[in-house]
């Protein structure tokens, strides 16, 4: 389901690449689609929406299937396919054994604007760093990208969320 959603998205060659998979495969099945991942340096341990959740059976054994993150806060919501032949949204607690990973697409291939998000009455960078990095210590990583000097965030503005690794 995964990779057949890139693939009709933006076609199976640049699919492979921002996926990492190998030019000669198109997955084969979860335990590759980690592997292609890890070897690629891009299996992350923090997911940011547009990740794709790798999922092991619940005994650690086995793989199961993978999921593409949607959105992330206490919970990690995710959209799967393969459900009664459709497509269904699904939560995940963060620290759900079955997590073996997220899989960070190539996205600076796919030619996509970077992450936006307006402040709201209450926000700081630190909180605004944990919301999509899991945590604030890389409040810094958004100020740079904005040129924030201090801390300093009104309600209404517009930042940048890097990509990081």
């Amino acid at each position: 389901f995964m990779a057949w959603c890139f693939f009709k998205g933006w076609g199976k060659d640049l699919s492979q690449k921002m996926l990492t998979f190998p030019a000669k495969s198109c997955g084969a099945g979860v335990k590759w689609v980690y592997s292609y991942g890890k070897r690629a340096g891009r299996i992350v341990k923090s997911p940011k929406p547009g990740d794709v959740m790798i999922l092991k059976t619940a005994d650690g054994k086995g793989w199961q299937h993978v999921a593409i993150v949607e959105t992330v806060g206490d919970m990690i919501h995710t959209l799967e396919g393969n459900s009664d032949n459709r497509v269904r949204r699904w939560t995940y607690a963060p620290d759900d054994k079955r997590i073996a990973g997220y899989l960070r697409p190539r996205w600076d291939l796919a030619d996509v604007e970077p992450e936006r998000y307006t402040v709201k009455k209450g926000d700081s960078l630190w909180t605004i760093s944990k919301r999509y990095y899991g945590t604030g210590w890389k409040y810094t990583v958004i100020a740079k990208a904005n040129g924030i000097k201090g801390n300093r965030i009104l309600p209404g503005q517009v930042l940048i969320i890097p990509d990081i690794d």
